[in-house]
């Protein structure tokens, strides 16, 4: 059985894995996300909010809707 604690070497590149949400800043794996541009990646979370979100003359709607309730 291991019972020594092993450590990742430091000199290792493994920034491909993670990386640094571009709209909430934290770091998260890369699995989830999405590249919205070369320098500019989201995490899910962000992704799912922002295309989800209703933007332009829809926004427009769902305020009318919304007073109208």
């Amino acid at each position: 059985m291991l019972t020594e604690n092993i450590t990742l070497d430091k000199s290792r590149d493994i920034s491909g894995y993670s990386a640094t949400c571009s709209r909430c800043d934290t770091y998260k794996p890369k699995d989830g996300g999405v590249h919205l541009t070369q320098t500019k990646w989201v995490c899910g979370k962000c992704w799912r909010l922002k295309a989800t979100r209703p933007t332009g003359a829809m926004a427009a709607l769902a305020a009318e809707k919304r007073k109208a309730a």
